[in-house]
């Protein structure tokens, strides 16, 4: 028989995280609270999207109030990733892998009703599918923006849980440090004879994604590399050709949800200098191919971007390598 939420025994520690024993939670949570060991986790989409829930109407503490996508307390002999998991699959009926990502300590008190007093730790996870979240649990959930979420804990506090902020908080602070930076990447349409040069790729252990795809030459650009030797150097090492750039295609952004970074490309229309190819550590199997055609084959798989950028490049408008300057 299941422990009722007084019953239930939780992880008390000292400051430092050190464990003490246990104890039940009813007693953890009097008013000035009893410090003891919590997760909340941030579940993040493909778009990145924060899931927020809102606590049900049963609960004891903060009822009717928005969190993050999933808190709760760490038993005996759990750690914090095993305690996440466990409560993902209770609260919102879902499974993924869950990362460590940071811990933090806060004092919060409800009314006069009961406290928290935590050494809680924050894990992340990724999940794309549906929530079937248990409404003894969970009254509410929705999918946010980083952005409108930490809008509206700025402004629109009281409805959300203390722990919330503190862990959005600090969680903005990694995300300055480690992602959200601006990556350039160019990729080049070579052009002989009507035709453009594909390849399948082999063998990226940049972008593992992209294995068994077929693509153009394309790459990120290196610190200190101006843009167009940038374009230069991609194509000699990914196809052993060396160019002459005729003018700009496009400009094209998305975000990558892998590397927490946003991705800036730049496709360029470059013909061959001459028909040699230098010799390359991988042999790359090349192929020169209407564009048309190329579209009009369902069955092909392109790399994220290709397809567009060869669209555009069949729209014929372009932009003249002369208004890019270098400073």
């Amino acid at each position: 028989m299941n422990a009722t939420w007084e019953q239930e025994k939780i992880v008390i520690v000292d400051k430092n995280d050190n464990e003490l024993g246990t104890m039940d939670k009813n007693i953890c949570h009097k008013v000035k609270g009893i410090l003891h060991r919590a997760i909340t986790i941030f579940i993040i989409n493909d778009k990145n999207q924060i899931l927020i829930t809102k606590r049900s109407t049963y609960k004891k503490l903060w009822p009717k109030h928005w969190e993050s996508s999933c808190s709760t307390h760490v038993l005996e002999n759990e750690s914090y990733v095993e305690a996440g998991e466990r409560r993902i699959k209770q609260e919102l009926g879902i499974s993924c892998k869950l990362n460590y990502l940071l811990k933090f300590n806060y004092k919060a008190a409800y009314k006069n009703i009961g406290s928290e007093n935590e050494i809680c730790a924050l894990l992340i996870g990724k999940f794309n599918g549906s929530i079937n979240s248990n409404p003894r649990e969970i009254s509410d959930h929705r999918w946010v923006s980083f952005d409108d979420l930490g809008y509206a804990i700025e402004f629109d506090g009281g409805r959300y849980v203390p722990w919330l902020a503190v862990a959005f908080k600090e969680f903005i602070k990694i995300k300055e440090i480690v992602g959200n930076k601006l990556q350039v990447c160019v990729a080049a349409i070579v052009v002989k004879g009507g035709k453009i040069l594909i390849f399948k790729e082999k063998n990226n252990k940049a972008y593992e994604k992209a294995k068994g795809l077929w693509t153009v030459p394309i790459g990120k650009t290196r610190e200190s590399e101006l843009l167009l030797k940038s374009v230069l150097r991609e194509t000699r090492e990914e196809v052993g050709y060396s160019i002459e750039i005729l003018g700009l295609i496009g400009v094209y952004e998305f975000f990558s949800s892998k590397t927490n970074n946003r991705i800036l490309g730049l496709a360029f229309k470059a013909i061959p200098i001459d028909n040699k190819r230098s010799r390359l550590r991988e042999f790359k199997k090349l192929y020169w191919v209407d564009p048309k055609k190329l579209l009009q084959d369902k069955k092909l798989k392109f790399r994220k971007g290709v397809k567009a950028i060869i669209k555009d490049f069949i729209g014929g408008k372009l932009l003249e390598v002369k208004q890019i300057k270098s400073l």
